[in-house]
């Protein structure tokens, strides 16, 4: 059932309030969702004080994860427009290359995992779940394509990826008419049936939901095409599983979605426009990247 939609709370009438920001400005679309800090002194810290936190553990392991999905996708659209040969055994050579490809994506995030203080142990489980990860995407891919060459087995490469791969990985947008950062980068988009996707591997929380609003947004403002719907898939990694468990939930991006993400983007970008400090919440997590600074 296709969630109700008030046609002034579409992106592509970024002209008009309440779509319009209310102050000039551009902020991602994380920025924006993010309640990790109440007041969101955050904000005011990183774009009026200039401060940058530091790069914690769990981002660090968001960042290789997402790496890892953006680079299994990719890997196997690449298989098949290079040929399908009748020898290729499909899902053997791209689990094969999952090893190289995750060094190489660790190897790229160094420095970032030495400034976030994650050692070799915690490191090397990362390593293992995302292995993990890739083995589980290579595997769904594979019977993908296997079914669709059974029915087409004249498909060209085109065809077949947009049937066995129909998504875009890290899909970029420019979020800027409606005070958005120019580089937003999805997750996953489904085109045929649009759809957002974004990937969680922390615990699942409320405000995941307003990130799909916020990026449904930007792409009606984009590109003039409704987006009704968007998925959350939530990771997770068990020891003593050989694949992840992933947890998708589905959301209709309605007018409440909508409208709570649009007046969160304008208190937040009022504060970086007036420079006015929000103040200190009564309880900060221990977990937020300025909580040194808000409590010296």
């Amino acid at each position: 059932m296709q969630p109700r939609v008030s046609w002034r709370l579409r992106g592509w009438r970024h002209r008009e309030r309440p779509v319009k920001p209310a102050a000039g400005g551009f902020l991602s679309v994380s920025t924006i969702a993010s309640d990790f800090c109440p007041t969101a002194r955050d904000v005011y810290l990183r774009y009026v004080e200039g401060f940058e936190a530091p790069p914690s553990a769990p981002m660090i392991r968001g960042t290789l994860y997402h790496g890892t999905m953006e680079e299994v996708v990719t890997t196997a659209k690449r298989l098949v427009y290079d040929g399908i040969t009748p020898d290729l055994d499909f899902g053997r050579t791209l689990g094969d290359k999952a090893s190289t490809a995750i060094d190489e994506l660790i190897a790229d995030e160094r420095d970032s995992i030495e400034r976030a203080g994650v050692g070799p142990e915690d490191l090397e489980q990362v390593r293992r779940n995302m292995l993990k990860l890739w083995r589980s995407e290579a595997c769904q891919i594979s019977a993908a394509v296997t079914s669709i060459l059974t029915s087409a087995p004249r498909i060209n490469p085109d065809s077949l990826v947009a049937h066995a791969i129909p998504l875009t990985i890290e899909h970029r947008i420019d979020g800027s008419l409606i005070g958005l950062s120019r580089g937003l980068s999805i997750d996953a988009f489904q085109a045929l049936r649009p759809m957002i996707m974004e990937m969680k591997t922390g615990k699942e929380q409320e405000f995941h939901r307003l990130t799909l609003a916020g990026y449904a947004l930007a792409f009606e403002s984009a590109f003039g095409r409704a987006v009704n719907f968007g998925m959350l898939a939530y990771v997770r990694f068990l020891e003593d599983r050989p694949v992840p468990y992933v947890m998708r939930r589905v959301h209709p991006i309605d007018d409440r979605l909508r409208l709570q993400f649009l007046q969160m983007r304008d208190r937040k970008l009022e504060i970086i426009s007036q420079q006015s400090d929000p103040g200190l919440p009564r309880r900060c997590p221990s977990s937020c990247g300025y909580f040194e600074i808000c409590r010296a």
